[in-house]
């Protein structure tokens, strides 16, 4: 009988690394490095960063096992600009809100003379800001001015 010799033969490990917000997962061989998807998008929100295990996971970060990377979200607030022409805005009318404010129902500004007649974003009547909404508002008031006993439209 002869020598023998034997030969080793290695399949490499393939692990899993999935992704929240429905981004597609990857499936990475051992040692190698996931590549950072797309960031996702999420209405209100900015997003930060993926996490890993709570921290802020690093792509240049070999591979070595199932992972799940959560992402990381900032809420996105929203001003609210009002034109009162010379007017006084009710000081429970807020300057700021993002997606998760409570429904605001807008209050009445005030002005010497005149009777409000409603806030309007462009030609839309605004008398409340729904919680879910996104995007800047710019609120001006119309009112009709008191001029014996005429009625005059400022805007």
């Amino acid at each position: 009988t002869g020598n023998i010799q034997l030969v080793a033969k290695w399949e490499i490990h393939t692990y899993t690394v999935l992704f929240t917000e429905g981004v597609a997962s990857q499936e990475v061989e051992y040692g190698q490095y996931a590549i950072e998807p797309t960031a996702p998008t999420k209405e209100g929100y900015t997003f930060i960063s993926w996490l890993f295990n709570g921290v802020v996971f690093d792509f240049n970060t070999p591979i070595t096992g199932n992972i799940e990377l959560v992402a990381s979200w900032e809420i996105v607030s929203y001003t609210i600009t009002y034109q009162l022409d010379g007017g006084m805005n009710h000081e429970n009318n807020p300057l700021v809100y993002n997606i998760d404010t409570e429904t605001i129902v807008l209050s009445e500004p005030s002005k010497e003379g005149y009777d409000f007649l409603g806030w309007y974003n462009g030609e839309t009547r605004v008398e409340n800001i729904e919680r879910g909404t996104t995007g800047g508002i710019l609120g001006k008031q119309k009112s009709l001015k008191l001029l014996k006993g005429q009625q005059e439209t400022s805007l």
